[in-house]
Protein backbone atom coordinates (compact mmCIF):
# COMPACT_ATOMS: atom_id res chain seq x y z
CA UNK A 1 0.00 0.00 0.00
CA UNK A 2 0.98 3.34 -0.57
CA UNK A 3 0.15 6.33 1.61
CA UNK A 4 0.34 9.86 -0.12
CA UNK A 5 0.16 12.85 1.82
CA UNK A 6 0.09 16.60 -0.26
CA UNK A 7 1.54 19.26 1.20
CA UNK A 8 0.96 22.94 0.41
CA UNK A 9 3.91 24.80 0.68
CA UNK A 10 3.11 27.32 3.74
CA UNK A 11 2.34 31.25 3.26
CA UNK A 12 5.30 32.71 0.88
CA UNK A 13 6.50 36.31 0.65
CA UNK A 14 5.59 38.06 -3.27
CA UNK A 15 8.45 38.78 -4.93
CA UNK A 16 8.62 42.24 -4.06
CA UNK A 17 9.00 41.56 -0.21
CA UNK A 18 11.32 38.96 -1.01
CA UNK A 19 13.73 41.41 -3.54
CA UNK A 20 13.64 38.47 -6.19
CA UNK A 21 13.53 38.57 -9.60
CA UNK A 22 11.84 35.05 -10.08
CA UNK A 23 8.65 33.35 -8.94
CA UNK A 24 10.86 30.29 -8.01
CA UNK A 25 13.26 32.64 -5.94
CA UNK A 26 10.38 33.56 -3.77
CA UNK A 27 11.11 32.30 -0.11
CA UNK A 28 8.40 31.28 3.14
CA UNK A 29 7.21 34.43 4.58
CA UNK A 30 7.83 34.41 8.35
CA UNK A 31 4.36 33.55 8.94
CA UNK A 32 4.22 30.49 6.80
CA UNK A 33 7.61 29.26 8.68
CA UNK A 34 5.67 29.43 11.84
CA UNK A 35 3.23 27.93 10.40
CA UNK A 36 5.44 25.26 8.53
CA UNK A 37 6.43 24.32 12.06
CA UNK A 38 3.02 24.36 13.68
CA UNK A 39 1.89 21.86 10.81
CA UNK A 40 5.11 19.69 11.47
CA UNK A 41 4.51 19.27 15.13
CA UNK A 42 0.63 18.41 14.40
CA UNK A 43 2.25 15.76 12.19
CA UNK A 44 4.51 14.67 14.56
CA UNK A 45 2.03 14.28 17.12
CA UNK A 46 -0.11 11.94 14.72
CA UNK A 47 2.90 9.54 14.15
CA UNK A 48 3.89 10.32 10.78
CA UNK A 49 6.54 9.31 9.24
CA UNK A 50 7.34 9.44 5.77
CA UNK A 51 9.73 7.20 4.10
CA UNK A 52 10.86 9.64 1.35
CA UNK A 53 10.07 13.69 1.24
CA UNK A 54 9.55 14.70 -2.24
CA UNK A 55 9.87 18.61 -2.92
CA UNK A 56 9.26 20.83 -5.79
CA UNK A 57 12.17 22.61 -7.08
CA UNK A 58 11.08 26.05 -6.21
CA UNK A 59 12.48 27.40 -2.81
CA UNK A 60 9.24 27.75 -0.68
CA UNK A 61 7.89 24.35 -1.12
CA UNK A 62 11.94 22.57 -0.37
CA UNK A 63 11.90 25.56 2.88
CA UNK A 64 8.23 23.73 3.54
CA UNK A 65 9.74 19.93 2.72
CA UNK A 66 13.28 20.64 5.00
CA UNK A 67 10.92 21.83 7.89
CA UNK A 68 8.86 19.52 7.96
CA UNK A 69 11.09 16.48 7.39
CA UNK A 70 13.51 17.87 10.13
CA UNK A 71 10.30 17.75 12.33
CA UNK A 72 8.91 14.58 11.67
CA UNK A 73 13.38 12.80 11.66
CA UNK A 74 13.79 12.10 8.03
CA UNK A 75 15.15 15.10 6.93
CA UNK A 76 17.45 13.20 4.67
CA UNK A 77 14.47 11.75 2.92
CA UNK A 78 13.75 14.94 0.84
CA UNK A 79 14.44 14.77 -3.03
CA UNK A 80 13.67 17.62 -5.68
CA UNK A 81 10.94 16.08 -7.74
CA UNK A 82 10.67 18.02 -11.50
CA UNK A 83 7.08 16.67 -11.58
CA UNK A 84 5.73 18.53 -8.68
CA UNK A 85 6.81 22.03 -10.18
CA UNK A 86 3.13 23.85 -10.57
CA UNK A 87 3.31 23.65 -14.54
CA UNK A 88 3.74 20.34 -14.73
CA UNK A 89 0.64 17.87 -16.02
CA UNK A 90 -0.61 15.70 -12.48
CA UNK A 91 -0.03 12.97 -14.74
CA UNK A 92 3.79 13.26 -14.80
CA UNK A 93 3.60 12.75 -11.09
CA UNK A 94 1.97 9.42 -11.34
CA UNK A 95 5.32 8.30 -13.21
CA UNK A 96 7.71 9.74 -11.09
CA UNK A 97 6.18 7.52 -8.35
CA UNK A 98 6.57 4.58 -10.39
CA UNK A 99 9.79 5.43 -11.78
CA UNK A 100 10.86 5.57 -7.93
CA UNK A 101 9.22 2.45 -7.21
CA UNK A 102 7.27 4.32 -4.29
CA UNK A 103 5.85 2.50 -1.37
CA UNK A 104 5.14 3.18 1.76
CA UNK A 105 4.39 6.90 3.44
CA UNK A 106 5.37 9.66 0.76
CA UNK A 107 5.14 12.88 1.64
CA UNK A 108 4.77 15.18 -1.69
CA UNK A 109 5.10 19.25 -0.67
CA UNK A 110 4.25 21.18 -3.55
CA UNK A 111 1.89 24.37 -4.94
CA UNK A 112 -1.67 25.00 -5.79
CA UNK A 113 -3.63 24.13 -8.13
CA UNK A 114 -1.46 21.50 -9.17
CA UNK A 115 -1.87 19.56 -6.64
CA UNK A 116 -5.67 20.15 -6.31
CA UNK A 117 -5.59 18.97 -9.70
CA UNK A 118 -3.57 16.35 -9.15
CA UNK A 119 -5.24 14.88 -6.10
CA UNK A 120 -8.97 15.20 -7.96
CA UNK A 121 -7.21 13.28 -10.94
CA UNK A 122 -6.25 10.38 -8.98
CA UNK A 123 -9.42 10.34 -6.17
CA UNK A 124 -11.82 11.49 -9.05
CA UNK A 125 -10.36 10.78 -12.30
CA UNK A 126 -10.64 13.97 -13.20
CA UNK A 127 -8.52 17.68 -12.89
CA UNK A 128 -11.38 20.01 -13.46
CA UNK A 129 -12.51 20.78 -10.00
CA UNK A 130 -9.58 20.41 -7.69
CA UNK A 131 -9.40 20.28 -4.15
CA UNK A 132 -8.89 23.50 -2.16
CA UNK A 133 -5.76 23.06 -0.04
CA UNK A 134 -4.26 26.23 1.62
CA UNK A 135 -1.15 27.05 2.83
CA UNK A 136 0.10 24.58 4.90
CA UNK A 137 -2.64 22.32 3.97
CA UNK A 138 -2.64 18.92 2.82
CA UNK A 139 -4.67 15.49 2.09
CA UNK A 140 -3.60 11.94 2.32
CA UNK A 141 -4.63 9.75 -0.51
CA UNK A 142 -4.47 5.88 -0.21
CA UNK A 143 -3.49 3.39 -3.17
CA UNK A 144 -3.80 -0.11 -1.82
CA UNK A 145 -2.32 -1.68 -4.88
CA UNK A 146 -0.11 0.96 -6.19
CA UNK A 147 1.90 0.45 -8.65
CA UNK A 148 -0.18 -2.64 -9.89
CA UNK A 149 -3.70 -0.50 -9.60
CA UNK A 150 -3.85 3.19 -9.44
CA UNK A 151 -7.62 3.14 -7.54
CA UNK A 152 -7.01 5.47 -4.91
CA UNK A 153 -8.94 6.73 -2.31
CA UNK A 154 -9.02 10.62 -0.05
CA UNK A 155 -8.24 8.97 2.96
CA UNK A 156 -8.38 13.45 4.60
CA UNK A 157 -8.15 16.65 3.97
CA UNK A 158 -6.37 19.07 6.60
CA UNK A 159 -5.87 22.82 6.80
CA UNK A 160 -3.60 23.82 9.63
CA UNK A 161 -6.66 24.44 12.05
CA UNK A 162 -8.36 21.04 11.35
CA UNK A 163 -4.60 19.85 12.57
CA UNK A 164 -5.73 21.26 15.80
CA UNK A 165 -3.26 24.04 15.79
CA UNK A 166 -3.63 27.50 16.77
CA UNK A 167 -1.89 29.79 14.30
CA UNK A 168 -0.81 33.18 15.00
CA UNK A 169 -3.32 35.85 12.80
Amino acid sequence: MLQLYLMRHGEALSKQEAGVGTDAERPLAPQGLDMVNRVAQGLKTLGIKPDRVLTSALIRAQQTAELVASHLGCADRVEVCQALLPDQDPAAFLDALRELHAEGVILAVGHQPHLGQLAAQLVFGETRDGLALRPGGLCLIEFPEFPRSLEAVLRGLWDPESLGLRLAP
